[in-house]
């Protein structure tokens, strides 16, 4: 994740310690708890979160995470995916 940031490719917030909803939190100590998970791997799964509930609209200090759907999902990857110059491949 690092070599990622240094390359320009990801930007971590400042701020990157307290997420945006309490929701991100418990899945973060999730996370934490699972034997094997790196503190990279973690800090990527919360980074691609708060990344993709800002997608969805989401801002800091709303009280509840909105609702959607695998749609919103895969149009999220898509722009990601445009954006960072890969793409996806769907094996049949």
């Amino acid at each position: 994740m690092r070599a990622l940031e240094e390359a320009g490719v990801l930007k971590i917030s400042g701020n990157s310690d307290r997420p945006l909803f309490p929701e991100v939190s418990q899945y973060v100590t999730y996370l934490k708890s699972q034997r094997g998970l790196s503190k990279s791997t973690v800090g990527y799964h919360k980074y691609w979160t708060e990344r993709f509930l800002g997608f969805l609209g989401c801002r800091e200090g709303a009280s509840r995470l909105p609702t959607f759907q695998i749609a919103d999902i895969d149009r999220f990857i898509e722009r990601e995916g445009t954006r960072l110059q890969c793409g996806t491949q769907h094996k049949d």
